[in-house]
C-alpha cells in the first residue's frame, strides 16, 4: 500500500513514560495503546493530526490535507501539555 502524504517525525528532548503521556493527553482526545509499540493520540481538535508516540521517544504525524500552521500549533500544544521540548523540522 502506497501512502501519498507527508509524515513528519519529532523527538522529545526528555524521556517520558508512555503512561505519563497517556495521562496528560487523555483529557484532550482519544488514546489507543499499542502495548509494546507505543500509542496513538487522536486529538479532539479537528484540525490536528493523530500523533503516533514510539517507545524510543519519537513521535510521527501524518499530515495529509492539513495546513502547516495547524501542524505547528499542534506541536506547540504537545510541548506545553507534556512539559518537554520537541525537536524536528516541518
Amino acid at each position: 500500500m502506497d501512502h501519498d502524504f507527508p509524515v513528519y517525525s519529532f523527538q522529545l528532548t526528555q524521556a517520558i513514560d508512555m503512561a505519563v503521556i497517556k495521562r496528560k493527553l487523555e483529557p484532550h482526545g482519544r488514546i489507543v495503546s499499542f502495548a509494546a509499540r507505543g500509542l496513538r493520540f487522536i486529538p479532539d481538535h479537528p484540525a490536528w493530526p493523530p500523533a503516533y508516540f514510539n517507545l524510543d521517544g519519537t513521535f510521527d504525524l501524518a499530515t495529509k490535507d492539513l495546513y502547516m500552521d495547524d501542524v505547528l500549533q499542534f506541536v506547540e500544544f504537545l510541548q506545553e501539555v507534556l512539559a518537554v521540548e520537541i525537536q524536528g523540522d516541518v
